[in-house]
């Protein structure tokens, strides 16, 4: 029932891995701060996953948003395969997003990660992937 300090430092990874540890996030009964310095990529996902007013970043803190990317191998079939799936991978994250509260719509979110999208600590408060500001020593 204790709080989960969740500290987020990442460049990213897997956006399955990724997708999965958001659903835990939401599923566990304890609630899971997030505490973001570094949030590139599906880490931005996840420091937005944590619980609502208590998902934190520094001041110099910074995240990235962007479209899904990955490596085809394959022939033409498999690289059509690859490419509808993500898609739908495109649409999971979007959808986090937009469940967990940031302040924009489905819209505004696909014309911002069309290419890398680039937050310090205010523009991911401003956002909404974050709540708060905090200082060095406030964890």
């Amino acid at each position: 029932t204790e709080p989960i300090k969740l500290i987020i430092d990442s460049e990213g990874g897997d956006t399955r891995c990724g997708l999965i540890l958001s659903d835990t996030i939401k599923a566990s009964k304890a609630p899971v701060y997030t505490f973001g310095r570094t949030a590139y990529s599906m880490a931005a996902i996840l420091l937005a996953a944590g619980e609502p007013g208590h998902r934190y970043v520094y001041n110099h803190s910074h995240a990235m948003l962007h479209l899904p990317s990955g490596q085809f191998q394959g022939d033409q079939k498999d690289h059509k395969t690859w490419a509808n799936e993500m898609e739908k991978v495109k649409d999971r994250l979007v959808g986090v997003l937009v469940d967990g509260g940031v302040k924009k719509t489905k819209d505004e979110i696909l014309v911002d990660i069309d290419r890398q999208f680039w937050l310090t600590g205010q523009d991911i408060i401003d956002y909404g992937i974050a709540d708060k500001i905090i200082k060095p020593g406030d964890l």
